[in-house]
This record gives C-alpha cells, structure tokens and sequence, in this order.
C-alpha cells in the first residue's frame, strides 16, 4: 500500500468493502452456501474475485477496475441465462436487489473514473 498518502478516501472505502464483502460471502457459502453446488461454486469464484479487485483498488491498479467488469459483466449474464431456480429467483427479485444490481456498479464506475487518472 505504497499509494495510501495519494489514495483518495472513497477508492480506500471502495476497496475494503470490497475486501470485507468479498470475505463475508465466501464464508457464508464455505459455511453453507443456499444455493445449488454449481452456484455456490460460481459464486465463490466471482466473490474471490471482489478480494482480489479490492486489494487492486487499494494498490491503486488499473487493471483492478477492468477484472471488476469482466466479473461484472460475467455475474449479471450468469442471472439470465443461468436457469434460476425458485430460491435464486425469489433472491434477485427483490426490489432492493434490482435497484443495486443498477446502482452499485453505476457509483463504482463514477468513483473509479473521477480518480482515475491516478490509478497507475
């Protein structure tokens, strides 16, 4: 963490929730994930992927925001033509889950590129 004097406070905030979001999932699915085997098993590896992107925004890497899309892109594609079952259907319907699968990425994408130019 070289680049702490020069990282701004929202990109530190943006990588540790990451970081901490990332971990608390991948224990609630190594504890008993809810889903099925297969899900569980993608969902650990995207999750996994937040730690590293985390770690990545605290470094101040490029490279994290891109991993952060490609995870992105690859989880919400993976809502639709995943076949859901009742349990994944009911938990992605929700009010609260549809306006921050639109929100999140949104505020995360406005932070990343305000400082964007320092992200080496």
């Amino acid at each position: 963490m070289e680049n702490i004097e020069k990282r701004p406070i929202a990109i530190s905030i943006l990588g540790y929730i990451l970081i901490i979001g990332g971990v608390l999932f991948v224990l609630k699915i190594v504890i008993g994930g809810s889903f099925s085997f297969e899900r569980n098993l993608v969902n650990l590896i995207l999750k996994s992927l937040s730690i590293v992107v985390g770690i990545g925004y605290l470094k101040m890497r490029k490279w994290s925001f891109y991993l952060w899309i490609i995870g992105f892109i690859i989880g919400t594609a993976l809502l639709f033509i995943w076949p859901p079952s009742e349990e994944v259907y009911e938990s992605y319907t929700s009010i609260m889950r549809i306006v921050s699968l639109l929100i999140v990425p949104l505020i995360i994408t406005m932070i990343t590129l305000k400082y964007w130019k320092i992200f080496k």
